[in-house]
């Protein structure tokens, strides 16, 4: 027992990391997005997981002393993790850093106070600190000396990150055990560097199973390690000699064949359109087949059949040439069923409702147990229910005070805190089984926005409502299109839990260095980039995610308060909304009555990505399928798992590659040029 104790200890240098390296990674990345192209290559730190794997394995070399344990390991990759985006985990890409945190909040109120038509409505509506003062907004977005006053919007918007989602993470530990320990959800996400720090820490003959050349793991691995390395090493060339803008790995690992020419006779308004992602068919082996099986069945129902049908049936508008982007035409704009905004706005928040529902037992001792109600005591892995419930139940307290600031009544802020938290819930849901497909915090802008029109608050779109207006910039501040993609938010933060059952480290110590590395990122963040933006030329004037979290999500907030309208309706919008939670029910009721019945809702709330990567998934769902078919579980586990882990690490190093020559090229010399 003293042996387990000291061995699961915080390591003074494990939570200096956590400290230390969100401000290098936000300064290093914000380089690269500043100065480079930011869709091409984002950033340049932390190195891809296998390159610090690697690093660890030659320390160790060096001197058996400096050999990790399991626990440091698992720690060491939160850090890592949390402050590199989503798709660290997957292959090593840094897709989008810790720019999605300033940028879908402080960003849109200095881009809101600082272009038309937005400028004058939101000086004059949105009060400080919510807001900058204008002057500093006029520093921030055109470039200019930067008075102390920036920081108390900083400070704020550094508050608000640590609420709105550390005040999450309580929320997700309560859901841990349902979802990884009960459920047993793979969270796909997250497995390949799973595997890769599981392979780490087990030794074969004195070294780490992954460096084991004699072990067949290592050998798959290397080889398809080279290959995945070649393959986007290949694509990195590309990006640098096509005139292609943007360009770069992250854009050129799509690769496409427009067919639709050749079915359209036939097939009119089909979406037969082929994109292919090599890196995205490795990461959705990991996945369940009964997804990937709903993911194809949705398409071949609702981007084959139903647009052909619609079509010589007269009940769908058509032009030639609409079958290349015809899924987002039928699925979004035009007809009777949007699709794709079924699965959207009604099966996501379907599935946050079930995960409640089917687990509300659980949940409900929690807080019981946790507030004193029931007597006795409980903890998950190390953290007290107490801890847990007290947690959760202070971070709506917190973020209905915060959300008010923008003078915004009480019980609206509580419906608009709410809601977001049930949207967290759904996203865990979602990754528990899916890659990162998921919505935008503008989708569920637009629901609570209809929720409260319902209310009497205002009315339709263009509300034309000062209430209205404040209500969804504060909103959209919540994650506006980067939340989805930021591996620090709730949903990817809890697949942590996923590696750390994987390699037997107790939940509770990557919860504490999951909240320190957050504290640590939002304020270095939120108080930098200001700073970096008025020193280096302002916010209009340098590159960075603005063009996609900052203007688009203020677009989204115009068009439901003040400007042209949504192409949906808010009646259109809750139907969709209430369907989508119905049939989600429905379908887990019938799962539990029929074993044979394999339609998964979680392939139809991803649908709006998957329609377009219909050729990624089959192809996933094809060699999953053969080589569970031909060889078990066994060659699935011993073969195609090391094989897809390997492809992908290797496709990592050669963006990190990719981008290290661009900051040495680009970056470091158009920063030292402005110095």
């Amino acid at each position: 027992m003293a042996e387990r104790e000291v061995e699961y200890r915080l390591k003074p240098w494990i939570i200096a990391v956590a400290i230390i390296v969100p401000p290098i990674a936000f300064v290093l990345n914000t380089i690269m997005q500043s100065f480079t192209d930011w869709a091409s290559w984002p950033g340049i730190f932390p190195l891809s997981w296998f390159l610090n794997l690697l690093i660890l394995f030659l320390l160790e070399k060096a001197s058996p002393k400096l050999r990790i344990s399991p626990l440091n390991l698992v720690l060491l990759f939160t850090s890592m993790y949390l402050v590199a985006g989503q798709a660290y985990a997957e292959y090593g890409l840094l897709q989008w850093t810790l720019a999605p945190l300033p940028t879908f909040n402080q960003a849109i109120f200095v881009y809101a106070g600082a272009t038309d038509p937005y400028r004058e409505i939101t000086r004059m509506l949105v009060p400080t600190p919510v807001r900058p003062p204008d002057s500093i907004i006029d520093s921030i977005y055109f470039g200019g000396p930067l008075s102390i006053e920036f920081i108390y919007s900083a400070i704020f918007w550094s508050i608000w990150v640590v609420v709105f989602i550390g005040g999450t993470y309580f929320w997700g530990y309560i859901l841990r055990k349902p979802l990884v320990d009960v459920e047993r959800l793979p969270f796909p996400g997250i497995l390949p560097s799973a595997y890769m720090t599981m392979w780490y820490v087990e030794r074969s003959k004195d070294k780490p199973k992954l460096f084991n050349l004699k072990s067949r793991v290592a050998k798959l691995f290397f080889v398809s390690f080279i290959i995945g390395f070649l393959i986007s090493i290949q694509d990195a060339v590309r990006s640098f000699v096509l005139p292609t803008l943007p360009r770069g790995i992250i854009d050129f690992r799509t690769h496409e064949l427009d067919i639709t020419p050749m079915t359209r006779d036939f097939l009119p308004g089909a979406f037969t359109r082929v994109y292919l992602v090599p890196p995205d068919v490795l990461v959705l082996i990991f996945a369940p087949l009964d997804m990937l099986m709903t993911c194809l069945l949705w398409w071949l129902i609702f981007c084959i059949i139903y647009p052909v049908i619609g079509i010589r049936g007269g009940w769908l508008p058509y032009r030639v040439g609409i079958e290349r982007y015809s899924y987002q035409y039928y699925g979004r704009l035009y007809g009777p069923f949007k699709f794709e905004l079924f699965g959207l706005f009604g099966v996501v928040i379907g599935l946050g409702l079930w995960t409640l529902y089917n687990h509300r037992r659980y949940i409900i001792k929690v807080f019981k147990i946790g507030l004193g109600i029931e007597e006795g005591g409980g903890e998950d892995e190390g953290l007290s229910y107490r801890t847990m419930a007290i947690g959760a139940l202070l971070f709506l307290v917190l973020g209905i005070l915060l959300f008010s600031m923008a003078n915004i009544p009480i019980h609206i802020s509580a419906i608009a805190v709410l809601w977001y938290l049930l949207t967290m819930i759904s996203w865990s849901r979602v990754v528990g089984e899916s890659h990162e497909y998921l919505p935008a915090i503008h989708h569920h802008q637009k629901q609570i926005f209809d929720f409260l029109h319902y209310m009497g608050l205002w009315g339709p779109a263009p509300a034309q409502s000062i209430l209205a207006y404040r209500t969804m910039i504060m909103y959209q501040s919540l994650g506006s299109g980067g939340l989805r993609m930021a591996s620090i938010a709730m949903p990817h933060q809890l697949k942590l839990y996923r590696m750390a059952s994987m390699s037997k480290v107790p939940a509770k110590l990557v919860f504490i260095i999951s909240l320190i590395t957050l504290i640590s990122a939002a304020f270095s963040a939120e108080i930098i980039w200001p700073i970096w933006y008025s020193r280096f030329g302002g916010y209009s004037a340098l590159g960075g995610l603005h063009s996609v979290y900052t203007e688009g999500g203020m677009r989204r907030t115009w068009e439901l308060t003040f400007g042209r309208p949504p192409t949906t309706t808010s009646e259109e919008r809750m139907m969709l909304t209430a369907g989508g939670i119905v049939l989600v029910f429905i379908i887990y009721l019938l799962r539990s009555r029929f074993a044979w019945f394999f339609i998964n809702p979680v392939g139809i709330a991803v649908s709006w990505v998957t329609d377009w990567w219909w050729a990624t998934i089959f192809l996933a769902f094809i060699i999953k399928y053969v080589v569970l078919r031909i060889g078990g579980a066994r060659a699935y586990e011993e073969y195609l798992v090391p094989i897809a882990a390997g492809l992908l690490a290797g496709y990592g190093v050669g963006a990190i590659v990719s981008a290290f020559i661009a900051f040495f090229n680009i970056g470091l010399p158009s920063l030292l040029r402005r110095l």
